[in-house]
């Protein structure tokens, strides 16, 4: 099932549905999968930014604005009468507004100059399009950055701190295990395999001057991760039944296909 246009907080107020951020954490430390299970898992200030940065890019200034939460003084009639943060909403200095700006005009430069093949799924793609469906007779939620179901392609957004530490981050961070959930269920709706859908990171350096950079996975990278994904299903059902939460070992790393000429941009 796609849904268009539902809110942020309608997508998450959907708990029966697992997502990618649960099954990665069967593929991450023991402390940050006890956190996510319990409910401490917290936003930090480089998230926030993140989540700031995809709204201006994906969404728009009022999108951005929207998202943005600023705290008024209690002891004033203002901010008494202020409505509690969202739990959506994001809290940003003044500084990181800016910095946030000046990573969506980085992004904006680089399709422009470097990527034009890009343009289209940022001028017609839909920003947060979100798939509910049962994987491995699991039910699972999804929700893109930005998609074109016609042309079957889907755009994940990434900030990261240093630009030449992308392909690490991947694997840390469990993207092409969402990659595979992501692709598995758009291929799902659209009635074609998951090898058919198309998928492109996009990823954005918080450090000045915020270079970027395109790739997409190999199939070797595909391969690996439709069998890190379903240890992580095994090891989430076992979790489940037992109620202890198992390790899981990373398997083989291919490397994401990113063109010469971006690796040498990079590598200074």
């Amino acid at each position: 099932m796609i849904k268009r246009k539902l809110s942020h907080q309608a997508y998450l107020d959907t708990p029966d549905y697992l997502s990618a951020s649960v099954i990665k954490t069967y593929h991450t430390t023991k402390s940050m999968r006890a956190a996510m299970h319990k409910g401490t898992f917290k936003s930090t200030p480089a998230m926030d930014l993140g989540t700031g940065v995809h709204a201006l890019v994906l969404e728009g200034e009022k999108a951005f604005k929207d998202l943005l939460y600023t705290k008024i003084d209690r002891r004033t009639k203002e901010g008494k009468a202020q409505a509690p943060k969202a739990p959506h909403q994001i809290e940003l200095s003044d500084e990181k507004i800016q910095q946030a700006h000046d990573m969506a005009g980085s992004v904006d430069e680089y399709v422009a100059n470097y990527a034009p093949e890009l343009k289209p799924i940022f001028k017609g793609g839909e920003a947060e399009l979100s798939v509910f469906n049962e994987i491995c007779g699991l039910p699972f939620k999804s929700r893109f950055d930005s998609c074109i179901t016609d042309c079957k392609i889907i755009l994940e957004l990434k900030t990261i701190a240093d630009i030449k530490k992308y392909e690490s981050q991947s694997w840390d961070f469990g993207y092409p295990l969402a990659e595979y959930l992501y692709r598995s269920q758009l291929g799902l709706e659209l009635g074609v395999p998951a090898s058919d859908i198309s998928f492109v990171y996009l990823f954005v350096s918080s450090q000045a001057p915020y270079d970027v950079l395109h790739c997409q996975s190999t199939q070797e990278v595909f391969r690996q991760s439709s069998v890190d994904f379903m240890a992580c299903v095994e090891a989430f059902t076992k979790h489940k039944e037992t109620g202890k939460t198992p390790g899981f070992m990373y398997g083989e790393r291919p490397q994401l296909d990113v063109p010469a000429w971006m690796k040498r941009r990079v590598a200074y």
